[in-house]
């Protein structure tokens, strides 16, 4: 009699994953997932539960969906996208873009949800519970406004004043018309007892800048006596109320005019290069010549450690992004020369120089591209920089400073206090810390070639940027489609409070971003004593890098194209001596470059402020 076979079991199905998932059983619902590979062009349900995964284990706090696993479900929609053709370690990788942008949505409905949730609890008096949900929800590609704001409310009933000063400051930077957003920033500056910048935010909203455009004007006087004490704002307070009821104009300052004339900075603490050279700038220069105010935009706690704000004469913090307001401040201020750095990158900055806040504006070219803006009347550059011939369309004059804008004083002074003793095992380690948006894909086709011809070498990239889920997401899926095995990437953010230098201490050799570098990489990169490979780039913003290793007498690891760069790449990796010497030798030759910050950059910038000015009373 034959034997009766035994039924085969039923496949897997999406709902079977699904239950497993609701049970806690996240790896066995990711192995039925991933047995289904090849099914999922067929049943898009199996690609929703991959998203669900990938939701609930990409890099979230263990615990941060806990019983918020039927929401998950309930909020993630039906994808419907072919299985991605990746190495059986990456399967669970999202490469698609469309998939992508379905994972930013589903984040930021979670996101609302948690921030409900929280807003819940902190209704009920559970403060620290909903501090704690709002931590995780704020970890999202796209975190909105709302989030921190609350968050910043949160943090301010829990008594952490700095805290809620980034959540707030955040929620301006995200939303920079929202009245509310400002007046909640406000009250926290005043809780860190940031007063003066707290009275020029909250002053400003108390007026309408168009309407009461004198009355404004008054009142900034008023506020630049509040140093002398509470009794000198009594009479200029009464003054301004009867300027702002009537109209009138406003009270003739008392006393002499500056006699020297005044130069403003507007910035932003996204660009640490330009920091470092004013720095270098201020350091050396003669202050009975020229003045100095900063006009900062999202400054953070990194600056105020940085030494930078007693090198000015004033710092104005601009929590709205500058526009009408700040561009008054500044005419108030009296300014008459406005250094602006990668103002095509601020929007406000934009706003503000419509205004025509100075005499003359110029434009620190080294940040990258000119704004093009009408008000600009040259570019400051170096002539090791910028070039004739550069292929650059250029809207306006260059005023050429005869040695170099890139400079790096204080890294090199913070090289020394954490020193530059070499991390790690004793696989060669190539490295950027550089911005992430500045990583062109034929930048990471070099790299992936370089660490496959050096066996048992590494890449590593540490950055800010990389705190965000799209650039870490994007770095590791461009290496995996170059067929480069996963664990020979290491992709890394800061971590609170950590010296932007201290990842150098891991990397033996740095490799610069193509076609455009980044500033302030380099000069860490060299302040620690890590040669840089690089390319003399067409464009002036991929020129920083070349620009240095040849002011330190080391521009043969500057190659004309990408072909040798990864040959200088490789001849280096093979000299293990070479590099030691050279992390010994760098920090040495910079010192005695004119990437230091010597005082013949002040005075060289002295003359140019002397020469603008002249050119501006000419015309």
């Amino acid at each position: 009699m034959d034997a009766i076979a035994a039924p085969s079991p039923a496949p897997p199905s999406p709902a079977e994953a699904e239950r497993r998932i609701l049970a806690g059983d996240l790896a066995g619902a990711a192995a039925l997932v991933r047995a289904a590979a090849g099914e999922t062009a067929e049943n898009p349900g199996w690609a929703r539960l991959r998203l669900v995964l990938h939701l609930l284990d990409a890099g979230h706090a263990p615990g941060a969906y806990e019983g918020r696993v039927p929401d998950i479900l309930q909020l993630v929609p039906a994808v419907d996208l072919p299985p991605p053709d990746l190495p059986a370690l990456a399967s669970a990788a999202i490469v698609d873009a469309d998939h992508f942008a379905r994972t930013v949505e589903a984040e930021r409905r979670m996101a609302l949800a948690a921030g409900r949730h929280a807003e819940q609890l902190f209704a009920a008096g559970d403060a620290q519970a909903a501090h704690d949900v709002l931590e995780q929800a704020l970890a999202v590609v796209a975190p909105p406004v709302e989030l921190f704001r609350l968050f910043g409310r949160v943090n301010t009933r829990l008594g952490r004043a700095s805290d809620a000063l980034f959540a707030h400051e955040r929620a301006v930077d995200l939303a920079p018309d929202d009245r509310s957003a400002r007046i909640e920033l406000g009250q926290a500056m005043l809780a860190v007892e940031d007063h003066e910048g707290a009275a020029a935010l909250l002053g400003s909203l108390a007026l309408d800048p168009v309407a009461d455009a004198v009355a404004y004007s008054c009142w900034l006087a008023a506020l630049a006596l509040g140093a002398g004490g509470a009794e000198a704002l009594v009479q200029p307070t009464a003054e301004f109320r009867t300027a702002a009821s009537r109209r009138m104009s406003a009270p003739t300052p008392r006393g002499p005019a500056p006699p020297r004339p005044r130069v403003g900075f507007l910035w932003s603490q996204g660009h640490r290069g330009a920091g470092y050279w004013m720095a270098d700038l201020l350091r050396h220069r003669d202050r009975d010549r020229w003045g100095a105010v900063l006009y900062g935009v999202g400054l953070k706690k990194r600056f105020q450690a940085s030494g930078l704000p007693p090198l000015f004469d004033r710092v104005v913090l601009c929590h709205d992004k500058g526009n009408a307001v700040t561009a008054r401040q500044m005419a108030a201020d009296g300014i008459d020369l406005l250094v602006s750095f990668a103002a095509h990158g601020h929007p406000g900055f934009l706003s503000v120089l419509d205004h025509r806040p100075a005499r003359v504006h110029v434009e620190w070219l080294e940040t990258g591209w000119p704004s093009g803006h009408p008000t600009v009347s040259h570019l400051l550059a170096d002539r090791e920089h910028c070039p004739q011939g550069l292929t650059d369309p250029l809207p306006c004059r260059v005023a050429s400073f005869p040695g170099t804008m890139i400079t790096g004083g204080p890294a090199l002074e913070t090289a020394d206090r954490i020193g530059r003793e070499r991390e790690g095992g004793d696989e060669l380690a190539f490295g950027w810390c550089g911005r992430a948006g500045a990583i062109s894909e034929a930048t990471l086709d070099a790299w992936a070639k370089i660490v496959q011809h050096v066996p048992g070498s590494t890449l590593r990239l540490r950055h800010d940027d990389y705190r965000l889920g799209a650039a870490r997401e994007r770095m590791t899926i461009g290496w995996l489609r170059r067929g480069m095995e996963p664990r020979r990437l290491l992709i890394d953010s800061l971590e609170e409070g950590e010296s932007e230098l201290a990842p150098w201490r891991a990397i033996d050799i740095a490799l610069d971003s193509f076609p455009a570098g980044d500033i302030a990489a380099t000069i860490d990169a060299l302040a620690m004593g890590v040669p840089i490979i690089t390319m003399d780039g067409a464009r002036y913003a991929g020129r920083h890098a070349a620009s240095a290793m040849r002011m330190l007498g080391m521009g043969r690891l500057v190659a004309p194209d990408p072909e040798q760069y990864i040959q200088h790449a490789l001849r280096l990796a093979a000299n293990r001596d070479l590099l030691l010497t050279m992390r010994a030798e760098i920090p040495d030759r910079m010192r005695a470059s004119p990437l230091a910050g010597h005082p013949t950059l002040a005075r060289a910038f002295e003359k140019a402020v002397d020469l603008l000015l002249g050119i501006a009373r000419g015309a």
